[in-house]
């Protein structure tokens, strides 16, 4: 499965492709649930579970949210904010997903404060928590 975001007309969602040749064909994209206008990131972990990680609204990027799935995608549960601010407030983008060799997630995204603060932002989980 591919995921790609939604720059098109409203609503905006996550779109979906899938390969049965190991990505020699792709299916024609279909609109998901999962509301999207930016960057995302998707990780298939060692134990075969699944992230995502992306904006899951519809109007800016003031929420960076991680879900979880145990069936490739198909459906996601387990969802955690990693941020959620007022809408006006600045923005999270460009989030990165990666696995070290003892199980945790490594995640960094740019944080942008509406006064003009930038930051790379870094976060440490147990996929085991959740």
């Amino acid at each position: 499965m591919a995921i790609m975001r939604d720059s098109g007309d409203a609503p905006t969602r996550l779109h979906k492709s899938y390969s049965t040749d190991e990505g020699m064909t792709w299916t024609a994209s279909e609109k998901s649930s999962i509301p999207n206008t930016a960057s995302v990131e998707l990780l298939e972990l060692d134990n075969g579970l699944w992230l995502f990680l992306g904006n899951d609204i519809d109007d800016g990027r003031y929420r960076l949210s991680l879900y979880i799935s145990g069936d490739e995608g198909q459906t996601w549960r387990s969802k955690v904010y990693l941020e959620d601010e007022k809408k006006d407030f600045g923005g999270f983008s460009y989030p990165s997903l990666i696995q070290d060799g003892k199980g945790m997630v490594h995640i960094t995204y740019s944080y942008h404060l509406e006064e003009g603060g930038k930051s790379i932002k870094y976060v440490k989980i147990d996929p085991n928590n959740f």
